[in-house]
Parts: C-alpha cells; structure tokens; sequence
C-alpha cells in the first residue's frame, strides 16, 4: 500500500513538473522517477502472497506477452532525437513500468521451460540480467568517450553496446563480487575475463580505425599548410594590396553580457591608467554568439542582429586584442529554422560548438588575438533571489552547473587547437570556496568582513567590486598573450 501511494504521487510529479521547453527537471527528478523502482517493490511485496501467486500463475501466458509488448511499445514510440517524447511523460513511462513488471512477475510464476519463459530463461539473458546494472553504469561514460555529440552511426553504437556489456562483465567478477561476498576473485572467473578483456581489446582498436574514418592523413595535412603558407607565386601588387590592415595593439574591444557591459566603464578607465583604449559591444541580455535565446530565456526583444551589427561595427576599429566575457551561451535557443534547441541536448552543443568556431573566426579575421573568460560560478546573491522569484534563467545558471563545465570545456578545446584564442578564469578571484553558487563575500581576495556580496544578485558586480575586478581582468588578459 505505501509503495502503491508513493508511486502514484510520484506518476504525478512526473507529469507536473514536465515542461516541453525544459524537460530535464521532469526526467532527472528523483521523486518523478521514484515510481519506477516502487512499482517493482510492490510487485516483490505482492507476490509474497498466496492468493496473488495463484492469479498470476494462472495467467502467466497472457501477462509476460503483454508486458513484453508494453515495453517494446514503449521502446518503440517514447524515444526521440533529442529525448523522450510528451507521451512518455503523461503515462507512458508508467505504462513500460508496469509492463516490466508484469513480465518479470509472471516469467518468475511460468514453466521454465517453455515459451517465453524459456527463452528469457537462458542463460546468457539470465548473465545479462545479472550485471545489467554495470551495464546501466558503465554504458554512459563509454558513450560520451566514443559517440559524444557525434551524430548516430550504428558502427559506434555496437561498439559502445560490446564494450559496455565487456567491462560491466569484468566490474561484476572483479571489483563487485569480491566486494560484495568479502572472497577474493575464484580462477573460475578466468574465462569471463579472457572473453571480456578479449572483447575489449577488438572493440577498442575497431574504434581507433573508425575514428580514423574521414580525417586527413597528416602528409595531406602538411601538403595543405605549405599551400596555405605559400606566397602568392604571382607576386602581383593586387595580392600585396589585398593583405589585412595592421591591427591597433592599444585597442581592445569587450564584448559579452550585462555584466561585461557594467564593467565597461571601470574597464575604459583602468584601460586608459595603462595607455588603452577600450571599445565595447556587449549588449545585456546576449550571448556573444550572434544567436536567439528561446522567449522563456529571452531577456530582451532581440538578440542575433543587433548583437552582430555592434560586434561589426567595433570591429573596424581594427583592435589588437578582444576580450569575450558573457554567460548567455548557456540558455536555451533558437536554431536557423525556428526550432528550440534545449540546453544540454546534443542538438544544443552540436550546434553552440559550430556558432562557436564561425563566431571566432569572424572575430579574429582582422588579426586581433581573442581571450575568452570561462564562465563563471553565481555567486550566493541568486540564492535569496530565486527565494522570491527568479527566472527560467537563473534558475539555470543556479541549478544547472554541469552546462557551466561542458562550456568551459569546449573554450579549452577550441583555445588548444586554435593559436588566436586564450582562455582566462576570473572566479577563483571573487569565489572563496569551491562551490557553485560560491560565497563571494567582500572584499575580494581578503577576509570577509561582512555580509555585502561582490554580486548581490549572484552575477552582477557591485560597486565596490568592480575597480579590483577590472584591473584584475586586464592582468590576466595581458598575461594570456
């Protein structure tokens, strides 16, 4: 009866908090998706019971295909792209539940020997079942190693299939059984793991030869560089006269959020203390990317157009170096086609990451060097707004620090690969622990000696922050050359 009301209320929870926009808090919640391992507890519960026993028994046939049926339904149908579809929220993950448990119920009460209890009583479904949780565990990091934001391919699909049953195998004799029964590991184990590390072995250097698959081979590589570097073979003075306009060192232009255009003008006065001129295009409520943000993020009307024209506009300035600094580039948004790419997704990344490499060629075709500011953490001011009201977007940027991380990431990746760019942190000034939201407590970089925060609402400087956050900003962007 508990398992019964707490999986009910869960099944609601589910379908509330289910927004079409924002998915993740419906499928990630831990009290939406309790219903599931509470329906199975029911099912253990009820069998115990006598009467319970003899009605499934009876009608073991019809309830294992059933079941069998509701699952691969919902296999079938739940599934999208880019994550479950509306239907699997508003009851059809409570139907695969309780078609699972209905299979396993009644698979439990048939002849073993016949049917389908006969087959999904074999003994090679019975080992899967038995390090299916491994499986569970393991597929994932498997999956963003080899698949990533790669788009389906069945090769690398198979490949992450093998390698993740192969080292759940191992994990159960080797690490989980040990632990779990306090004996050590029995020779009998070593054909398991002979098959398994054998597995391994094929699928891992199957991957190397498919990652292989398109690249160029590195003499083409070389080939292309030399073509690249080569001087114009003509030596014609129309060649000469089409070479870029030497860049303005002094100049730097900013460009990013609300809260790198508040520090503009902190930023213009500390520039010019060091014999710089300082050019801004950031604009509030965008990010750098010269894209929309989805209308529950949005902050202002427009984001893409004017974004880009103010970028365009500093730019013949012709500025020796640019300073991105903006937050934006987490928040759901809009593709070219009018579709809503929600944060996290593959769809999302896929498509921030080449916005990114377009946005950063766009900015450095002048010559300018570009120093990114890895995003950083809010600060403990968001806290007590999102205890009143806060929006859809910071409540992301409080809740959601793994769209943080995977964005800082991807800089780091672009900045390795790309000489023009650098990457500089900023938090660790601000920030006096490790956590997210951090305690930003002033005054920076010295004890605290109060309750005033660096950033009352959790991202914005406060006055009293914003001379030691400029002059600090310019420090690092000057040693990232």
């Amino acid at each position: 009866v508990l398992a019964a009301g707490l999986a009910a209320a869960s099944v609601v929870v589910l379908a509330l908090a289910y927004e079409p926009g924002a998915p993740d808090r419906a499928y990630m919640g831990t009290d939406a998706r309790a219903f599931e391992p509470l329906l199975g507890a029911m099912a253990a519960a009820l069998l115990r019971l006598e009467p319970v026993r003899t009605w499934v028994g009876r009608r073991a046939r019809p309830l294992m295909w059933g079941g069998l049926a509701a699952v691969a339904a919902g296999v079938a149908l739940l599934g999208a792209p880019d994550g479950p579809r509306p239907g699997y929220f508003a009851g059809g993950a409570l139907v695969v539940a309780l078609g699972g448990a209905a299979l396993i119920a009644a698979a439990s009460m048939a002849d073993p020997r016949r049917g389908l209890a006969g087959a999904l009583g074999r003994r090679p479904l019975v080992y899967l079942g038995r390090i299916s949780y491994g499986v569970y565990l393991w597929h994932w990091p498997l999956r963003v190693w080899f698949i990533g934001e790669r788009d389906f391919d069945p090769v690398r699909a198979g490949l992450v299939a093998a390698l993740s049953i192969s080292v759940a195998a191992l994990s159960y004799h080797l690490v989980e059984e040990p632990i779990r029964t306090g004996r050590p590991v029995r020779w009998r184990s070593r054909t398991v793991f002979a098959v398994a590390a054998a597995c391994v072995t094929v699928c891992l250097g199957a991957t190397a030869l498919t990652t292989q698959v398109g690249r160029p081979t590195p003499a083409t590589v070389e080939a292309q560089q030399a073509r690249l570097a080569a001087p114009d073979a003509s030596g014609s003075e129309s060649a000469q006269e089409d070479e870029p306009e030497p860049v303005n060192a002094d100049t730097y232009l900013v460009v990013g959020d609300s809260v790198m255009r508040r520090l503009a003008p902190q930023l213009s006065e500390a520039a010019a203390d060091r014999g710089l001129t300082l050019l801004s295009a950031a604009r509030g409520g965008c990010p750098v990317l010269p894209v929309e943000p989805t209308p529950v993020m949005q902050a202002v009307e427009e984001c893409a157009e004017p974004v880009r024209s103010a970028q365009s506009e500093e730019l013949e300035q012709r500025p020796g170096t640019i300073v991105w600094w903006s937050r934006w580039e987490l928040a759901d948004r809009v593709d070219d086609a009018g579709r809503e790419l929600v944060a996290g997704t593959p769809q999302f990344w896929r498509a921030q990451r080449d916005e990114l490499r377009a946005t950063v060629d766009r900015l450095t075709a002048g010559g300018a060097r570009l120093v990114v500011v890895e995003i950083d953490r809010p600060g403990m001011g968001i806290n007590s707004l999102c205890s009143i009201d806060c929006t859809a977007w910071q409540l992301l940027l409080r809740e959601r620090p793994e769209l943080r991380r995977t964005w800082n990431e991807t800089l780091r990746e672009v900045a390795a690969a790309d000489p023009r760019v650098s990457t500089i942190t900023m938090d660790d000034l601000y920030c006096r622990d490790d956590a997210s939201p951090c305690d930003d407590r002033l005054p920076i970089g010295e004890p605290a000696s109060g309750g005033a925060l660096a950033r009352s609402d959790g991202q914005h400087f406060s006055d009293e922050a914003l001379p030691t956050v400029a002059d600090a900003l310019l420090d690092r962007v000057a040693a990232a050359s």
